[in-house]
């Protein structure tokens, strides 16, 4: 989880707004984090808030976004199979 918090770390350190985005370097840090255990998990989740509070709530709430319009998107699929 060091590794993670190091890149996370560097990353922020590194941000230069209104260049490309390195989508390769995203997906390796979800990744990282989803095959991290729950320990490692809470180390990093905490690390976030207490370095970062702004940012990790800003995250929270874009995933609740994300999780809310998958959702709706999921149950607009459903209505329309059902509706055939």
């Amino acid at each position: 989880m060091k590794a993670v918090k190091k890149e996370l770390d560097e990353m922020f350190d590194n941000y230069k707004p209104n260049q490309k985005k390195e989508e390769p370097k995203v997906i390796d840090l979800v990744e990282r984090v989803a095959r991290a255990n729950q320990k490692e998990r809470d180390a990093f989740t905490r690390g976030l808030v207490e370095k970062w509070p702004l940012l990790a709530k800003q995250i929270m709430d874009n995933i609740q976004v994300e999780i809310f319009e998958t959702r709706m998107k999921e149950e607009e699929e459903n209505l329309e199979r059902i509706s055939k």
